[in-house]
C-alpha cells in the first residue's frame, strides 16, 4: 500500500540536504509502496531515476529513515509496475503530448533558411553533413551528435537544418534549440524567480534537443550540474541531442569531466577552413539563393573573391559578396575585381605588391631550371610543358587573373590556359610529388619582397 504522506515527509526533511532542484528532479517522482516490512520498498517511474537515485542519493535517504522514524529496516528501489513493461521507457507527459501537442517548436526559433538542401558540402564538412543526414534518415543511432570547428563554418546551418528536417518529417516531436549561452541565463532567471520547475519541464519534455555553442555553459558550475542532468535524462530516455561547440570536449577549459565524458561518447565530427574551390561554391550557391542576378557576378570576380576574402568563415564571406552587389547596384556599375578592390578593403588579405606574373614565371623557371622564354615558347617538351601548366596555374591561384588574361602572357587561347590549370588541379587530388613542388613554390613566393 502507498503511503505518500509518509514520502512527502522524508522530502520535507531532507530539504536540509539537499537543493529544491534535486529533491524536486530526482526524489519528488518517488512513491513508498511498501513501509511495514524490510525492506521498506520505493517505486521509481523507470530504471534511470532507479539507478540514479541509488547511486547518488539512497545512503541519506536510508538513514532519514533511520533517525526520523526510527525504522531499522533497509531501503530498496523498484520501477513502478505501471511502467515495468514499457520497451521504451516514456513519461506520462511524453504519452499526452504524442496525441495532443500540435506545438512542436519551442525556445529559440529554427531558422527556416538553414536547410540541406542550401548546404554547400566539401571535403571540409562532409563527413558533418553525412553524419546530420544519417540521423535523419535513421541510418545512424549516434547520441550525442557532436559538431565542432571554429565560428563560421556551418556547424549552426547543420543544427538547424536537423531541426527543420524533423519537424518537417515528424510533425509531432518536441524539438527544443538553444544555445549555451541562453541555458545559463535560462537557469540563472528561473533559479532568481524560484521557477526551477518550468525550467525542468521544458527541457526534459522533449524529443530532440539541439544545442548551439555548448561551450559557453563551461566554467559555471551550477549550470554544468544542471546540464548535466538534463542531458543524462535525454539520453536515458532515449531522446536524440545534437550539440555544436568551437572545439573538442577535451579542449574546453573547465568543462565538468562528466560533461566533456558525455560529450564523447557518441559521434564527433568536425568542420574546417573551406577550400578555395569550396568558397567559390558557396559564393555561387548564395549568389543562386538570393537571386543576386540584377549584377552580373562573373567566374572570374567569384574566384577573386574566393581567392583573396581574408576571412574564411562563411557568414563573412556571404557577407562580403551581398557588400558588393548591393554597392554596384546603387552606383549602377558592374562588379570587376577593380570594383571589388575599391569597396572590400577591410575584407581583403593584403597582398605583397611585389608578387606579379612576371615573378611568378621566374620563381617556376628557376626552380626547373629553365628560362621564362622557354615557358612561353611553343616548346612541349614534357619538362617545359609540365613548368608552363605550373606557372598558369599559379598564376591562376595567387593572382586571380582571368584564364583570357593568363593566356595572353603566354601568347596562347583562352581553352590553353584553361585546360592547364584545370590539368594541375586534378592532378593534385592523387600527385603527391606534384603538391610537394607546389607547396614548395607557395613557400618561396611568401619570401618575395
Amino acid at each position: 500500500m502507498k503511503d505518500n504522506s509518509t514520502w512527502l515527509n522524508i522530502l520535507d526533511i531532507l530539504k536540509s540536504e539537499l537543493t529544491e532542484a534535486e529533491i524536486n528532479q530526482w526524489l519528488s517522482p518517488l512513491n513508498i509502496k511498501t513501509l511495514n516490512g524490510n525492506p521498506v520498498i520505493l517505486t521509481a517511474p523507470n530504471k534511470f531515476f532507479k539507478t540514479w537515485v541509488e547511486e547518488n542519493y539512497l545512503p541519506l535517504i536510508k538513514k532519514t529513515f533511520k533517525d526520523n522514524l526510527g525504522l531499522r529496516s533497509d531501503v530498496d528501489i523498484v520501477i513502478s509496475i505501471e511502467n515495468k513493461d514499457d520497451q521504451t521507457i516514456r513519461t506520462v507527459s511524453q504519452v499526452e503530448r504524442n496525441t495532443t501537442t500540435t506545438d512542436t517548436t519551442f525556445d529559440l526559433p529554427l531558422n527556416k533558411r538553414f536547410t540541406f538542401d542550401n548546404f554547400v558540402v566539401g571535403t571540409s564538412n562532409r563527413y558533418a553533413h553525412a553524419a546530420c543526414s544519417s540521423l535523419i534518415s535513421g541510418k545512424t543511432t549516434a547520441n550525442p551528435l557532436y559538431i565542432y570547428g571554429d565560428v563560421g563554418l556551418g556547424k549552426t546551418h547543420l543544427m538547424h537544418a536537423v531541426g527543420n528536417e524533423f519537424k518537417e518529417r515528424f510533425p509531432k516531436y518536441r524539438i527544443l534549440y538553444t544555445t549555451g549561452e541562453s541555458f545559463v541565463n535560462d537557469f540563472v532567471t528561473s533559479m532568481r524567480l524560484s521557477k526551477l520547475d518550468s525550467f525542468k519541464q521544458r527541457y526534459l519534455n522533449i524529443d530532440l534537443f539541439l544545442c548551439d555553442d555548448v561551450q559557453f555553459i563551461a566554467g559555471k558550475s551550477r549550470t554544468m550540474e544542471e546540464f548535466f542532468f538534463t542531458f543524462s535524462q535525454l539520453y536515458a530516455t532515449q531522446k536524440q541531442i545534437v550539440l555544436t561547440s568551437n572545439t573538442s570536449p577535451n579542449n574546453i577549459k573547465e568543462l565538468d569531466p562528466r560533461l566533456s565524458s558525455r560529450f564523447t561518447s557518441g559521434l564527433m565530427v568536425d568542420v574546417s577552413t573551406p577550400s578555395v574551390e569550396e568558397k567559390e561554391a558557396i559564393i555561387k550557391k548564395y549568389i543562386e539563393i538570393e537571386d543576386l542576378t540584377s549584377q552580373r557576378f562573373s567566374d572570374d570576380i567569384i574566384r577573386y573573391l574566393a581567392n583573396n576574402l581574408k576571412s574564411d568563415s562563411t557568414r563573412e564571406i556571404l557577407g562580403a559578396t551581398l557588400r558588393i552587389f548591393t554597392l554596384a547596384s546603387i552606383d549602377n556599375e558592374d562588379i570587376t575585381i577593380q570594383f571589388a578592390e575599391k569597396h572590400l578593403k577591410d575584407f581583403l588579405m593584403k597582398r605583397d605588391k611585389s608578387l606579379s606574373p612576371d615573378s611568378i614565371l621566374e620563381l617556376t623557371a628557376k626552380y626547373y631550371q629553365l628560362k621564362v622564354s622557354d615557358l612561353k615558347s611553343k616548346n612541349r617538351s614534357k619538362t617545359i610543358a609540365l613548368a608552363r601548366s605550373i606557372a598558369m596555374y599559379l598564376i591562376r591561384e595567387k593572382l586571380s587573373l582571368s584564364y583570357t588574361e593568363i593566356s595572353s602572357i603566354f601568347s596562347r587561347d583562352h581553352s590553353t590556359a584553361l585546360h592547364a590549370v584545370n590539368k594541375i588541379t586534378d592532378e593534385l587530388l592523387s600527385n603527391h610529388e606534384l603538391e610537394g613542388t607546389i607547396n614548395l613554390l607557395l613557400d618561396k613566393m611568401k619570401l618575395i619582397n
